[in-house]
């Protein structure tokens, strides 16, 4: 059962159970049963019964969003007035909500428009207006849950090595659950990395943390563990260094390795495969 204030939706294997929990809360409170849910917290609900699919989709808060497009001044990197910086704020904070609910492939960009709230320029207004027009494109993209075999989390991990003007990094990781993205993000890093190997690999310490966390979940769940959970990189480099071949790891990074082989893994080991790493 997953609950928000106060609307939730019960899920089960069959009516019957549905049921049963729906008859058990009407005797201690008043509800009302809505049936089938069509939308949730500003989602669309869809269920294919004959694909066994449901998708999940912000169309119509997407709609609420094209409908702020403005205008574009000549490029400038002077402050937006008044009115343009309300205008940037409100839109950007639409744009995020959106990013986290059911449209990880604008969260890299949003997370950018996001660092330029408190002094935003027409460049920024701009690049603004380039989110709005690729959602304009692709309005109906969202998430699809499908039944799967395979109930197991894996991540990918990435890092865009000294991308900001302070020459910081940004990372990003996206997990899946049964081959639907589940979680997302995308951040700036907080040290400043001096090559792309160090943001690579500190890029893998959160989504090794957050393994614990949805391992936890998978045991609530009563869903079956697998021997590892795989985080996925395209850094050779870092899979060497976590496989004791790169060479000697600089003691400023000492404590990653020490969480991710410790903490993270407990009693399991570090299999080095091709792509990936399992802890």
């Amino acid at each position: 059962m997953m609950i928000y204030v106060d609307d939730f939706i019960i899920a089960a294997p069959t009516n019957i159970e549905i049921q049963t929990v729906v008859s058990m809360l009407q005797k201690y409170y008043d509800i009302k049963d809505l049936g089938e849910p069509k939308q949730y917290l500003n989602c669309a609900l869809v269920r294919d019964y004959e694909k066994r699919t449901i998708s999940l989709s912000q169309s119509a808060y997407m709609q609420k969003i094209l409908r702020r497009e403005t205008a574009i001044e000549e490029d400038s990197e002077a402050l937006l007035d008044n009115d343009s910086f309300d205008h940037y704020q409100s839109v950007v904070g639409m744009l995020n909500w959106l990013a986290v609910k059911t449209r990880p492939d604008i969260r890299f960009a949003v997370t950018r428009l996001q660092h330029r709230l408190a002094k935003p320029t027409l460049y920024d207004i701009q690049a603004l207006h380039h989110v709005i027009k690729y959602l304009r494109q692709y309005p109906d993209l969202g998430i699809v849950l499908a039944k799967s075999d395979e109930l197991q989390f894996s991540a990918y991990s990435d890092a865009s090595h000294a991308d900001w003007q302070d020459s910081k990094s940004t990372e990003g990781v996206i997990w899946f659950f049964a081959g639907s993205p589940v979680m997302w993000f995308t951040k700036k890093q907080t040290i400043t990395a001096n090559s792309t190997t160090v943001a690579e690999w500190c890029a893998l310490d959160q989504p090794s943390r957050d393994a614990m966390w949805l391992n936890k979940v998978a045991d609530s769940l009563q869903l079956p563990r697998p021997d590892a959970t795989v985080i996925y990189t395209d850094s050779i480099n870092s899979q060497l260094l976590l496989s004791k071949k790169g060479g000697q790891i600089r003691q400023s990074l000492a404590f990653i390795e020490i969480f991710l082989r410790q903490r993270c893994c407990c009693t399991r080991s570090y299999q080095h495969t091709q792509g990936g790493i399992q802890a």
